[in-house]
């Protein structure tokens, strides 16, 4: 009995078979949805996981409907989450949340099963908190179960939607209750669980700085993918593992109807392949056979470093029950069930309410989760293209409620998802394993430089959650720590911009920028430094984020001996939203400054101005070169002449101006780079020139064209 209640829970899309179909009529099977393969939770001991030292159970009393404001919307029920709070580093130093959004079951074995979130929580000093999804395990409205799973009208509030507004509640009142607001959030999620990780920090980016989306099907619905791609999928696992494996199964479909069309013949099919119950007909054999199949390769290396696929298909090879097509098959079967346990018939499985996540899952595939799965003519199963009618049909009989299979792609897109997404999504990783089927609706290819596709040749489904163990192959390591890098830059970035704001105030009185070098302009052994002139600036300041009453940029060629942020974190520039990075081992301080690039030796000519609307805060402009001399240097003073001409148009705004004779000798060493070009100081009201002692200095005409035309 026990193994008949475990391949229930692994034939879950059969909930919809359970009244009669016609051979026309007959629908898809559609794979199941779930992290791990076993989803019947007695398995696991719930009260032992809830209350342990590290974990804690509680219950969030959440809003039944969160999009209508009827009164009955107001109504309430009892959501549950867990938390590990073991490692997390406290809300005063804003340390991250990692957040296991659940699917499709209960909650409770997902803190042992995710060993993601085990695994790195003590290396990021996280808190661990895992929400039940509505409906599933003891998150359920109304009440009761038999309340709740009565008709259409209480099942009506089962949806994504309602989840996802569920977790951004329960989340937000978690920060609230332990104070950490600043807290940065990764929501993480695998397969169902892995679409809803996604779509929240697309739908709630204010919420969640991040998502790790394992094995996602977010393609997998109508008209994105071809809808024979899973099945294919299965086909090339079983295929690429051994040649007469996969020539037996392609050839056992029809010995099954042969047989099963004799005298007696499903007697003889239900005692060779030991069924739980005999057989009524070949469908009920097949469907198993085929779900076994797609299960062993979805879930393949869930058991490494032995495979599912690989197991079957060493059986079928071996012949152990005799040589003959169906005595291949049977091993096979005993092969993926075990010796003892028998083979379920698709049959079996009815709506139960010992099988109610099942049947809630029945109900999600019939209202939003439509994925239309079929079977061409190119795999190793009977051809059997997804009916709609059908499945409309059955979820009318089922539920009483008609299939929406455009909704979830009209909700959260899915189509030319690269050209949508790069323009205004950001930090989610995409992690699939090929060999599972469902990874044909996967996100594959990066769609920006932070929406990442991260997946792996022989990964199976949602494999990169599992707990690391010392026979993980290299490959699944590789892939997890290149989602642990990611997320670490996610939350090291999110660290500084929180540096940024929370300092915003401590440079408002800040007048001028000004840029200090020394040695020779050529040199290459150039030191540079950056100093505040400002009356608010009283010794070194750790932080600096200046906001608009920057009025000056004083760049000025000068000897120092100072050295003030040799030992400081990264800097701030506010105006245009511009990050310098100090970073001492190349004396670069603008490094990293999307608007102004600057030269590893403090070369002033190798200015590069992005645009005229990069300063448009600065209105005072000082350069003085020292005792610069161009010699004969005729390249170098080109290019100086050149870059100077775009320093000044990106400050257009200027309103004085200081110049040494050199800036000017620059200028006038090419005259063609001037001609033509209008003067940028179009509201210059102060010039100054910086004369030397004993030197006689004219400028030439078309400086005084280029700088001066303007000037009353």
């Amino acid at each position: 009995m026990e193994h008949l209640l475990s391949f229930k829970w692994l034939l879950v899309i059969f909930i919809i078979y359970s009244t009669c179909l016609t051979e026309t009529q007959s629908l898809t099977s559609i794979p199941r949805l779930s992290v791990t393969r076993s989803r019947k939770t007695s398995i696991y001991d719930t009260a032992a996981l809830a209350e342990t030292e590290e974990v804690k159970t509680f219950y969030y009393n959440q809003t039944l409907d969160h999009f209508n404001y009827r009164p009955e919307s107001y109504s309430t029920f009892q959501q549950k989450y867990m938390m590990n709070s073991k490692y997390w580093g406290g809300a005063k130093t804003s340390a991250p949340i990692f957040a296991y959004l659940g699917a499709e079951e209960a909650i409770d074995a997902s803190v042992v099963n995710q060993g993601f979130l085990n695994d790195n929580a003590a290396s990021f000093r996280a808190l661990l908190v895992h929400i039940e999804h509505r409906y599933y395990g003891d998150s359920i409205p109304f009440g009761s179960k038999k309340e709740a799973f009565e008709n259409a009208s209480t099942y009506g509030y089962l949806n994504s939607a309602q989840a996802l507004a569920d977790y951004a509640e329960v989340l937000v009142h978690i920060k609230n209750t332990l104070k950490a607001q600043e807290s940065p959030v990764i929501v993480i999620g695998g397969s169902y669980g892995g679409m809803l990780a996604a779509w929240f920090r697309l739908k709630y980016p204010h919420l969640a700085l991040g998502a790790l989306a394992s094995s996602a099907p977010l393609l997998e619905f109508y008209d994105i993918r071809p809808q024979d791609n899973y099945y294919a999928v299965v086909t090339k696992d079983f295929r690429e593992t051994s040649e007469t494996c996969y020539e037996t199964i392609l050839k056992s479909w029809s010995e099954i109807d042969r047989v099963a069309s004799q005298p007696n013949g499903l007697s003889i099919l239900s005692k060779r392949f030991n069924t739980c119950s005999p057989l009524t007909d070949a469908e009920g054999l097949k469907g198993s056979l085929q779900m076994m199949y797609s299960y062993a390769a979805q879930y393949d290396y869930n058991t490494y470093p032995t495979t599912q696929v690989a197991q079957i298909c060493g059986a079928i090879d071996g012949a152990s029950f005799g040589n003959d097509i169906l005595s291949k098959i049977s091993a096979g079967a005993q092969a993926a069930k075990g010796e003892n346990n028998c083979v379920s018939n698709v049959n079996d499985v009815e709506p139960s309410s010992d099988s109610v996540d099942f049947d809630n899952w029945g109900w999600q595939t019939c209202n939003e989760m439509v994925m239309p799965i079929g079977i061409g003519n190119n795999t190793m199963f009977p051809p059997n293209p997804f009916n709609i009618e059908g499945f409309v049909d059955q979820c009318k009989r089922n539920y009483g409620v008609s299939p929406r299979p455009h909704w979830v792609t009209t909700y959260y897109g899915g189509h030319d998802i690269k050209r949508v997404l790069q323009r205004f999504g950001s930090n989610i990783i995409f992690s699939n394993g090929l060999r599972d089927p469902y990874s044909s609706g996967g996100v594959l290819d990066n769609l920006s430089d932070s929406l990442i596709a991260s997946h792996t040749v022989n990964g199976s489904h949602c494999l990169d959650l599992s707990p690391a163990n010392e026979n993980d192959p290299v490959w699944l390591v590789r892939q997890r720590k290149e989602e642990i890098e990611i997320i670490n830059s996610w939350i090291t970035q999110y660290y500084a911009d929180l540096s940024m704001l929370s300092r915003r105030d401590a440079s408002t009185n800040l007048n001028m920028l000004q840029l200090v070098c020394d040695h020779d302009l050529y040199d290459d052994d150039v030191d540079i430094d950056l100093s505040i002139l400002a009356e608010c600036f009283i010794g070194n300041l750790p932080q600096l984020s200046a906001g608009r009453s920057l009025t000056t940029l004083h760049l000025a060629y000068l000897a120092t001996d100072s050295a003030m942020f040799d030992s400081v974190s990264p800097q701030h520039l506010h105006p245009f939203q511009c990050e310098f990075k100090y970073r001492v081992e190349e004396n670069d301080p603008f490094s990293g400054c999307p608007s102004l690039s600057y030269s590893d030796n403090c070369y002033l000519y190798d200015f590069s101005i992005k645009g005229k609307e990069n300063l448009p805060f600065v209105e005072r402009v000082n350069i003085d070169l020292g005792g610069f001399r161009l010699h004969e240097e005729f390249t170098k003073a080109t290019n100086l002449s050149l870059k100077l001409s775009k320093l000044f148009e990106a400050m257009e705004s200027a309103k004085f101006l200081s110049l040494s004779p050199q800036i000017i000798q620059a200028l006038s060493v090419v005259p063609a780079l001037l001609d033509g070009r209008s003067t940028p100081f179009t509201g210059l009201k102060n010039l100054e020139l910086i004369m030397n002692r004993g030197i006689r200095f004219s400028i030439p005409t078309h400086v005084m064209a280029y700088l001066f035309t303007v000037l009353e």
